[in-house]
């Protein structure tokens, strides 16, 4: 009997093989399908084996040596992939109607995974399957479908699976998974699953219908993940050194940086913001309650490294000898999204507006109750100071972040990113600058028409000081309520930057820069030279001033240095407003450029607004607001500026008789509209900001407390130096001393 059963077993496995090589079985589990299947399992309990047999060793040797050509064997992995993800669909059962009844419509019961230990057996065979690099591409694909449906109907097994065997166990089934842009999703919604409970889906791919089936899915009770089961799991992960593997792995030559960048953005997302049941967010919302937080089980434990030195260190350094391009956009990409998530200013969380109306429309009552309603986001990075300590890894790490910039380091003030290029120059010397060009990925430059070339921003640079400006910017006002007189993570920020020393060049007198000889202007040439080849990082602010006007339709670096910017007038960090102003020059070349007609014109007008708002704000003896008012072109322009203002600030048509209340001649822009207090100044970042009323002092900031330290020069690796003159130092409050008596 043992024998005919064996043998009706083999004939059915053999009739599965041929229904598996033709096109009836594109459809999965129709009723042949489905009878061969049936019979198969009730011979086996581990029938199931077949069908993931066929993917894993689609295209092995059979006992005669013959080996399946790619074509056919991929064609029967496919269908064998169908027929296993149909049945896990039949499996999932809700009161909505189910998974199948949306997806498939199906209404069989499952004949092939009945079990959970089934599902675990199955991931687990399927993931040593991944271990072997010899494997085709498209059966990790296929391992990749039917681990993604494993994973949405028995998470826990899955998991239980991929931990077995302890770190060995670890290694052997995750780590192959770091090597494959393919399956690091999988290793993605296993991290994301063992961490939180719920599928890894990042925000772009959250759709209505997704959001949906994620709901119909948790409403089933087995497929719930147990508090201890996720606990044992995030400290597995841990030892498991997650986010160092994955660093290491993007700055591996053979895998590929934007799946590895997608991997640790989606895992910061979904751990660091959690959802709520899209049931329980409308009853909060309906309520109007904040949602309570989720049972935490040291997820925090996962993000260790983030908050090193060494890890934002290690993918900076390979950021600074990478010449690859792509690698370069990745590497970037990583670190400005990864401390922006931390810091809640990433794209992937803020969520997009209504559609802009056109102005002849009015206003529905459905459009004002959804701009009231206010969506609660929990941040959990910040919860669990992560992000303060992502913050001071960060500046321990200015010195690298600036260098890795390739800011101008020579005649800095008059740094133009399209130059003339030298016609004198003979072919040899053509040929070696072009080979240096090639080499150094931050010295390319891009040829025009004639003798013109011009040194691209490019995208990874811009990542980079987006980064710089969430240095900048942030500032945990959570953990600074407390009562506490530190500094703001901003003012720490700012006060570091003030450590770097200035260029030489911004450090001569009136007299020497009048030097006109030929003997002294090869002299500041090879000093120049010498600048060039040295390693000192200087105060990045007069670049950065410099860039503005090097680039001036670049929207992306004008919006990131008016958000720097905005940072410092509005804290009023007097030794970093006198760089700029006093050393950069800055306000002198944006008020001149005012008058001619170029593309700054609207960043030209913000920052102008933005001075002329926040020095109404101040005291009559803050540097800001005696700074303007001592400065000629800016009192000539002061009326001009006004009158552009309001200019920009006209509506772009008139408005049609059908709605005559929303402009009329009665309430056409005025002054008083661009002053403190309105719109137009909310819109600037001054929100909240009232006049100076004439009892409110300057505030002390504890920056100026710490004498020289603060305000004067460092030694280019982030340490303090001596009292430079222009920086806020005792030299020129004694002129300013004497000018007040003078007056007098």
């Amino acid at each position: 009997m043992a024998a005919a059963a064996t043998s009706l077993k083999e004939e059915s496995i053999a009739e599965l093989y041929s229904f598996l090589d033709t096109k009836e079985a594109d459809f999965g589990l129709d009723e042949r399908a489905r009878k061969l299947v049936s019979f198969i399992c009730q011979q086996d309990e581990e029938g199931y084996q077949v069908l993931s047999n066929v993917i894993v060793q689609a295209n092995k040797k059979d006992e005669n040596g013959y080996t399946t050509p790619d074509a056919i064997a991929a064609a029967r992995s496919y269908r064998a992939m169908t027929i296993l993800k149909q049945d896990l669909s039949s499996n999932t059962q809700s009161p909505y109607g189910g998974y199948a009844d949306m997806m498939m419509n199906q209404h069989e019961p499952a004949m092939i995974i009945t079990q959970p230990d089934q599902a675990g057996l199955l991931a687990k065979q399927l993931l040593v399957a991944l271990a072997n690099k010899e494997q085709p591409s498209y059966t990790v694909v296929h391992i990749r479908e039917v681990l993604a449906m494993l994973m949405d109907r028995f998470p826990g097994n899955v998991l239980a699976s991929a931990a077995s065997g302890g770190k060995q166990g670890l290694q052997a089934h995750l780590a192959p998974l770091l090597h494959s842009p393919i399956t690091l999703s999988i290793l993605t919604n296993l991290v994301c699953y063992g961490c939180t409970g719920r599928r890894g889906m990042p925000s772009a791919e959250k759709s209505q219908a997704a959001m949906q089936q994620q709901m119909m899915m948790n409403a089933s009770g087995s497929q719930k993940i147990a508090a201890g089961a996720r606990k044992k799991f995030v400290r597995q992960m841990a030892e498991f050194q997650l986010f160092d593997r994955l660093a290491q792995s993007l700055k591996e030559e053979e895998a590929s940086g934007e799946e590895v960048c997608d991997a640790i953005l989606t895992i910061l997302e979904v751990v660091g913001y959690p959802p709520e049941d899209p049931q329980q967010q409308q009853q909060h919302q309906t309520m109007g309650k904040i949602p309570p937080m989720a049972p935490q089980v040291g997820e925090n434990l996962l993000f260790g490294p983030l908050t090193s030195t060494e890890w934002w260190k290690d993918l900076l350094e390979c950021l600074d000898q990478e010449s690859r391009m792509e690698k370069k956009e990745s590497i970037a990409r990583t670190l400005h999204s990864a401390f922006a998530l931390a810091t809640g200013n990433s794209s992937r969380i803020v969520k997009s507006h209504a559609p802009a109306r056109d102005a002849t429309e009015l206003p529905t009552a459905q459009d004002e109750k959804e701009e009231e309603e206010e969506e609660h986001v929990i941040n959990r990075l910040v919860e669990w100071e992560l992000t303060d300590q992502m913050h001071a890894a960060l500046l321990q790490q200015l010195p690298l972040l600036l260098r890795t910039l390739n800011l101008p380091r020579s005649d800095i003030l008059n740094y133009h990113a399209t130059t003339d290029h030298n016609n004198n120059l003979n072919e040899e010397q053509e040929e070696e600058e072009e080979k240096n060009n090639n080499e150094s990925a931050n010295n390319t430059t891009i040829r025009h028409p004639g003798r013109y070339r011009t040194v691209p921003m490019g995208s990874w640079r811009v990542q980079l000081l987006s980064l710089l400006k969430e240095v900048i910017c942030y500032s945990n006002t959570t953990g600074n309520s407390t009562g506490n007189n530190k500094p703001s993570q901003s003012t720490l920020a700012m006060d570091a930057l003030m450590e770097f020393p200035l260029a030489p060049e911004l450090l001569k007198s009136k007299k020497q820069k009048k030097k006109s000889n030929k003997a002294e202007e090869e002299e500041t040439k090879e000093e120049e030279a010498a600048n060039a080849e040295d390693d000192t990082v200087y105060n990045p602010w007069p670049a950065l001033c410099s860039l503005v006007f090097a680039y001036p339709y670049n929207d992306f670096y004008h919006n990131i240095f008016y958000q720097m910017l905005q940072t410092v007038v509005l804290q009023h960090h007097e030794p970093t407003l006198r760089v700029i102003f006093q050393k950069s020059k800055f306000l002198t070349r944006a008020l001149r450029s005012l008058s001619e007609s170029s593309a700054l014109k609207g960043l030209i007008l913000q920052v102008l607004n933005l001075l002329r708002l926040r020095s109404q704000s101040l005291a009559p003896n803050a540097f800001l607001h005696q700074y303007l008012a001592s400065h000629d072109l800016w009192k000539n322009d002061s009326d001009r500026l006004i009158e552009l203002t309001l200019y920009q600030q006209k509506p772009i048509k008139q408005v049609p008789s059908a709605v005559p209340a929303l402009f009329t001649p009665s309430t056409m822009v005025t002054l008083a509209d661009i002053e403190l207090g309105t719109e137009f100044a909310n819109k600037l970042g001054l929100s909240g900001i009232s006049k100076w009323d004439g009892t409110l002092e300057v505030e002390e900031q504890a920056s100026k407390g710490a004498g020289a330290d603060a305000n004067g020069a460092g030694n280019g690796n982030g340490q303090p130096g001596q009292q430079q003159d222009g920086q806020g130092g005792k030299n020129k409050k004694k002129k300013n001393n004497k000018k007040k008596k003078k007056k007098k």
